[in-house]
């Protein structure tokens, strides 16, 4: 219950910080966010869990792919030995969208391409991802990020959409 509580506490308090749009963003900031999103999807594609540590925020939680109960903080030493067992994954994000809000952002899409998991044969997966980005130490970092599987029965995203960007 009290694993439940702590969750729920973080999520009010991340939507908090969404919602307070404390000082207007920059035009720039959406292509920054863009790219934080693209050199942490590069880090993970080159299977190198400090380089992935780079762009993570303090604060960060994840919801990934398994169905499992939120992650409640970033264990590089942990994603490192999963690599270092076979994980690897060629994925890109696609359709991506990004909102800008003071020092808070918002990416989404779809990440699609191949995944190796240790012992396991390659496969091609799209997920859904939504990933939350906050301002730290004068870059953004990934704050939090939920991941999860597109039925199978929905059509592949083939083409990626042009990007869009909501700058308030």
């Amino acid at each position: 219950m009290k694993f439940f509580k702590l969750a729920t506490f973080r999520a009010f308090v991340l939507g908090a910080l969404l919602s307070l749009g404390s000082a207007p963003a920059a035009a720039d900031d959406y292509k920054d966010v863009r790219a934080a999103h693209l050199a942490f999807e590069q880090a993970m594609n080159g299977g190198d869990a400090e380089a992935v540590k780079f762009w993570i925020h303090p604060a960060y939680t994840s919801f990934t792919g398994n169905g499992g109960l939120i992650n409640d903080s970033f264990d590089a030493g942990a994603l490192q030995a999963n690599f270092d067992r076979g994980l690897s994954l060629a994925t890109r994000t696609k359709h991506m969208q990004v909102k800008v809000w003071g020092a808070s952002a918002l990416v989404t899409g779809y990440a699609e391409g191949m995944v190796s998991r240790p012992g396991g044969t390659p496969t091609f997966e799209v997920s859904r991802v939504s990933a939350v980005y906050m301002m730290d130490e004068g870059r953004w970092k990934q704050a939090h990020i939920h991941q999860s599987p597109v039925a199978p029965s929905a059509p592949r995203a083939l083409q990626p959409a042009a990007p869009r960007a909501v700058v308030k």
